[in-house]
């Protein structure tokens, strides 16, 4: 394929993808989904409309109408179905894998598998749930439409004998949380297995099936959260014949038992299975022989509160188990022995101690029969956890003591358990001597010893069982099937937590790097094109984990190699070297002495340290193999090898303490054996099985649970999007979706040809040798949609293995002229689409120069339309300006109008300004005149200011970007068309598809003509869109140059109205004081007056005395003027108030117009200027 197909490098202009995201639109009424708070995490609901980010919808739950900012909140498009394989959702998002899964565990149309390519999504139904007939699956490919268990098995069978990619050994791998069905489905795909091949061992396929209900009984257990929960990794592997591939044998390998659960389970859980199957489905006789009553007498048993499960009987699965054991090949008396063992393990684990003084102080002594009921009142605070009741150890045990009936069961001397308990052998400075133990250092030992000897009998059927399946050569091929503990999280986690989490990160390394890493790095080596997001990467927790020598897990071995190590000082080394790592988040203070958390692909655990420096060593009596060993029963011998042969040699694990579990140093070498730490043994298992699974092709099982309570019918979307988090499940869905599975290297395809392989080289001499390859699947007829050419192999479709199948078993000696042939008419084929292909590449490049000056002329484009538009484009320098002459104008308008000083020259009117001070009217009138023309010379500036602004932005340029956007979707889309068209006709070629091949390029024509098109509609909007700009430019020119002028009219106004208004109140002022000197000189002449008419008055009314009396009318006349003098008196004081009132008055009157107003303009004039300083500030 020519180089250009693969892309267009652009080094000016818009990027395309930077293009897509700006001009992405969701069309009215799609689906889609949203994002939300609650339980559901993901809403449904429709699409209104979309305005750049701000898209409208309606919650199809609610009916609410939403507005959502899509840069702030995701939205993702829903699919149009629910499908079988998710790689062919169109929408490959979390809410819509999230929606096919729920969908798909609808109880009323229940199918808890799904596919994602050749991965297996298997959400726990919590109920049976019928398997299909496995014949529906025997020998058939891969069909998306049929997703179970059976077609992983199948793909796995397939794979092992065509041996593609040059490997033979698969993997199965199940995985997911403890309940989430991971044992269910292990044993689905083991009964597939052991059915699907004819011939091989006889009854192997029936040892194999019943291998799981014993593994099952004596491993699992009921936990919180899982019913029958693993409690120990199993690797189970299936050898095949080499030729016909038969079942020819298997082996089994365990990981981690989780042998503390024998002594303690939490509130509601149980203890291991079999124990309680025991005592259940023994029948009397079994029973009396082992001294045994009901689950309720045991304190190992019962004291979580729980002895039995619902739904559960088991003394059914009792005898289930006998019947596999049966099929396994154990006689009736081996079992038995078995059952002697188990028995042994609950009676030693309730043994109480009886005390003793002697010249050593206080020492603990197996109590005979009748010293039980003393021993158990005496030693109770000695013994770990709660004691079993008194009753408890007397039930069924016939005459003898405790100690007599436990090595009577195991078939040992009652004085090899008593010293095996109660002493222990001491060397110091090369010294040997026997110690007796107290009773804290007797009930350690009774509990290590009932934990061993579980783990011993575990161990031993685990073996026998794995021998019963026959064990093959080594370099038979295998199919390995691995159920091991998911990962955990309780309210307490402890040691092993930790260690089931490391497994599980372990786990989660080799998936991403076979799922993800491995697979784009073979796709960009094989030029195979595969557009995924980024891959999880969990490695650095792992180093945090088990890297040397601080990583958590080898630290704890480090610790215990310490004089006196402690757990708190475990702790506090673990924070202070890892407090600064990502991957071990801080803990609150008051756990900072006891916990620490590690931050897991799967989320956040706290743990707790409490005994893991005991755990860790894991100490047992030093004689406990030896008195197994010299028991009376195979069994129990047999079981004493296998737990010596389970351990490594002994390492540095030696904790020198003459006290149980590695406490206070002593230079004492103590008789508890002083084997191989859990951590470190634990760490060596799981190097040799990533080994293992490395090297194999690997298909997995992702297990999920789809809620925490495990009810039937219930879906938490939120519970399970985590799962789908954790799991990768997302990226792995952009990976699968490519779905190419199936590798066969050229070399492998070019030996079908066999005799005829020279012939065919030299006829297609001068070709890559993908063109014979090709030409070969061509010659077979194999679709060319089923496969992909890399450079050195072919890569088929996820359920095309069949096809390949095909072509081995029909490439023939005989057929050979017939293959030439074919082969001949490929060739000519080829050139015929190649001549085609090369037309589509010329057309793809005028197109790809048409397509870069487009992309060049869309980025100018956007910055001119964006420059008109009035939205918000910070890097537009023209918008910047714009806005800060915005700011200019609003200052300006911020100065004095014309408006306002003819108001207050109004209001002089009014108040008759200059009635009493011309002078000062006439000052006022001069000031009012140059103030006015001053106004209106700032508001002209100003309007013209505002008449060039009007010419930036607007409508236009919102306009120009819809139809910018428009022309540049549909350009991308042709030209994202022509590429694959182009792409599609080379492929055609490589394929030798003439047909094909004429198709694409007519199609590439058509693309190619939109292309042209589009560009030049983005020419013609690139034309508008500058001419816009230009104009635009030219109005910011004007307005920019008008600026200055208004600005300085108005500062010059601004300037003339403050001068203004201080004439006008000193005007005011000056005509107040005028008033009142006028009115005040008035009542002065008007008193002279009055009072010159009283004395004329007065003289007269003397004169008057002296004559005679005047006649009556005349005495009437002067009492009359006697009357208006008073009247006049009168008046005067009156006229005095009311000149004084009246001036008052017009200084109240002057003071409600002028006086008013300019109090109005000095507080506008104030907040104009806080206005104008924060515009400045901005």
């Amino acid at each position: 394929m020519p180089p250009h197909v693969s892309g267009v490098s652009l080094s000016e202009g818009l990027d395309p993808s930077e293009l897509s995201n700006f001009f992405e639109k969701f069309e009215s009424g799609i689906g889609v989904w949203t994002e939300s708070e609650t339980e559901a995490v993901w809403l449904p609901a429709k699409v209104v409309s979309q305005k750049a980010a701000l898209l409208t919808v309606v919650d199809d739950t609610t009916g609410a109408r939403v507005e959502i900012d899509r840069g702030f909140a995701e939205v993702h498009p829903q699919n149009p179905k629910v499908v079988a394989d998710m790689t062919a959702l169109f929408h490959i998002n979390e809410p819509g894998i999230l929606h096919n899964l729920r969908v798909r565990s609808d109880l009323r149309d229940q199918r808890p598998y799904t596919f994602m390519g050749t991965l297996l999504i298997c959400v726990n139904p919590l109920q049976v749930v019928p398997d299909p007939p496995m014949e529906t699956y025997v020998g058939q490919q891969l069909d998306p439409e049929a997703p179970h268990p059976y077609a992983i098995a199948e793909l796995a069978y397939h794979q092992m004998k065509l041996g593609t990619g040059g490997l033979t050994n698969q993997s199965v791998v199940v995985s997911g949380e403890s309940g989430a069905g991971k044992t269910e489905t292990s044993k689905i795909i083991i009964k597939y297995l052991a059915h699907r091949t004819q011939g091989g061992v006889g009854g192997l396929d029936n040892r194999v099936i019943e291998s799981s209900p014993i593994l099952e009984s004596f491993g699992n257990a009921k936990t919180l959260r899982n019913a029958n929960s693993s409690r120990f990794g199993k690797f189970l592997k299936l050898q095949f014949t080499a030729d016909t591939a038969a079942l020819a044998g298997g082996f089994m390998e365990t990981y981690l038992l989780e042998k503390s659960r024998v002594l303690s389970q939490a509130q509601n859980e149980r203890n291991f299975h079999i124990l309680y199957e025991l005592v259940a489905g023994a029948d009397p006789a079994l029973k009396k022989r082992l001294g045994l009553g009901s689950a309720k007498d045991y304190h190992i048993l019962f004291q979580s509160g729980c002895t039995t499960l619902e739904g559960v009987d088991d003394a059914e699965q009792f005898r289930g188990v006998v019947h596999a054991f049966n099929t396994v090949g154990l006689t009736a008396e081996v079992q038995e022995q078995v059952w002697r063992m188990l028995a042994a393990v609950l009676h030693t684990a309730c043994m109480k101690f009886a005390a003793e003084e002697t010249a050593e102080g206080e020492v603990a002594t197996v109590p005979q029969k009748d010293q039980e009921e003393e021993a158990a009142e005496a030693s109770a605070a000695a013994n770990c956890g709660a004691p079993c009741d008194v009753r408890t150890a007397r039930v069924d045990m016939r005459d003898e003591g405790q100690g007599e009936l436990i090595a009577e069961l195991l078939g040992v001397t009652a004085d090899d358990v008593s010293k095996l308990l109660t002493t222990r052998t001491m060397t110091t400075h090369g010294e040997t001597f026997v110690k007796r133990n107290g009773l804290p250092e007797a009930a350690y030992a009774r509990d290590a010893a009932a934990k061993a000897l579980y783990e011993s009998v575990f161990l031993w059927v685990v073996k026998t069982v794995s021998d019963s399946l026959g064990r093959g050569a080594e370099h038979l091929p295998f199919i390995g099937v691995l159920d091991i503990f998911g990962f955990e999280n309780f309210a307490r986690n402890e040691m092993e937590q930790l260690l089931i989490n490391f497994t599980n990160e372990s786990l989660q390394d080799i998936f991403n790097k076979q799922v993800f890493i491995n697979e784009i790095h073979l796709y960009e080596q094989e030029g195979i094109e595969v557009a995924v997001s980024s891959c999880p990467d969990n490695s650095e927790c792992i180093k945090l984990l088990s890297s040397k020598p601080n990583g958590i897990i080898t630290l704890l071995d480090a610790v215990c190699r310490e004089p006196a190590p402690t757990d708190e000082g475990y702790t506090r080394q673990l924070h202070a070297k890892h407090a600064r790592d990502q991957h071990f988040p801080a803990v609150h203070k008051k756990f900072m002495k006891d916990a620490f958390m590690v931050r897991h692909y799967a989320g956040r655990v706290q743990y707790t340290v409490d005994g893991w420096i005991t755990r860790n060593n894991d100490r047992i009596p030093e004689a406990f193999q030896d008195v197994l060993a010299k028991s009376s029963l195979e069994a129990v011998q047999g079981a004493a090898k296998v737990l010596s042969a389970a351990a490594p040699a002994p390492g540095h694990a030696r904790v020198k303490s003459g006290t149980f579990g590695g406490g206070a140093h002593a230079r004492t070498k103590s008789s508890l054996g002083s084997k191989p730490t859990v951590a470190r043994g634990f760490m060596d298992s799981m190097t040799k099985l990533q080994a293992v699974l490395e090297k194999t092709t690997c298909s997995f099982v992702r297990c999920i649970k789809p809620n925490a309570d495990m009810k039937l019918g219930v879906f938490n979307n939120k519970y399970v999007v985590d799962q789908l988090q954790c799991l990768g499940i997302l990226q792995t869905c952009e990976v699968l979706k490519v779905g190419l599975p199936t590798r066969v290297t050229y070399t492998e395809l070019k030996d079908v040809l066999k005799n005829h392989a020279a012939a065919a080289e030299k006829l297609f001499e001068g070709e890559p040798e993908m063109a014979l390859i090709s030409a070969m699947l061509w010659a077979f007829d194999v679709p060319s949609d089923a496969f992909k050419l890399g450079k050195t192999r072919v890569f088929f479709k996820a359920g095309q293995i069949a096809l390949l199948e095909g072509l081995l078993k029909n490439a023939s000696a005989e057929k050979g002229d017939w293959i030439m042939d074919r082969l001949r008419q490929a060739l000519a084929d080829r050139q015929a689409a190649k001549a085609e292909a090369e037309e589509v590449d010329r057309l793809l490049k005028e197109a790809e120069d048409l397509y870069r000056t487009g992309l060049i002329d869309a980025g100018m484009a956007k910055k001119a339309a964006s420059a008109v538009s009035c939205g918000p484009t910070p890097e537009s320098q023209e918008l910047s300006q714009s806005q800060e002459l915005s700011q200019t104008l609003k200052r300006v308008r911020k100065s004095v109008t014309p408006d306002q000083v003819e108001a207050l020259i109004e209001a002089s009117r009014v108040d008759n300004l200059g009635q009493y001070a011309p002078d000062a009217k006439a000052k006022f009138d001069v000031a009012a005149e140059d103030t006015l023309a001053k106004a209106r010379a700032a508001k002209d500036a100003a309007d013209a200011l505002e008449a060039a602004l009007g010419g930036v932005g607007g409508d236009l340029g919102d306009t120009l970007v819809d139809q910018l956007g428009d022309a540049v979707t549909a350009m991308q889309r042709a030209r994202t068309a022509l590429v694959a068209a182009a792409r599609a006709a080379w492929d055609a070629a490589d394929k030798c598809l003439a047909q094909l091949a004429k198709e694409r390029a007519a199609e590439a024509c058509a693309y190619a003509a939109t292309v042209t098109a589009s560009a030049a509609t983005v020419r013609t909007a690139c034309t508008a869109a500058n001419g816009a700009a230009d104009a635009q430019r030219a109005a910011l020119a004007a307005a920019t140059a008008a600026a200055p002028t208004a600005v300085d009219l108005a500062d010059v106004a601004g300037k003339a109205w403050t001068e203004f208004r201080e004439v006008a109140r000193q005007a005011q002022l000056d005509e107040d004081d005028a008033a009142m000197d006028a009115r005040a000189k008035a009542a002065r002449e008007q008193r002279e007056r009055e009072a010159a008419a009283a004395a004329a008055a007065a003289a007269f009314s003397a004169a008057a005395a002296d004559e005679l009396p005047p006649p009556a009318i005349g005495r009437r006349s002067s009492d009359h003027k006697l009357s208006m003098i008073e009247s006049h008196k009168d008046f005067n004081a009156s006229q005095n108030i009311r000149f004084l009132a009246g001036a008052g008055s017009a200084r109240a009157r002057r003071q409600s117009t002028m006086g008013d107003l300019l109090d109005m303009e000095q507080k506008a004039e104030e907040e104009a200027k806080d206005e104008i300083g924060e515009l400045v500030v901005r």
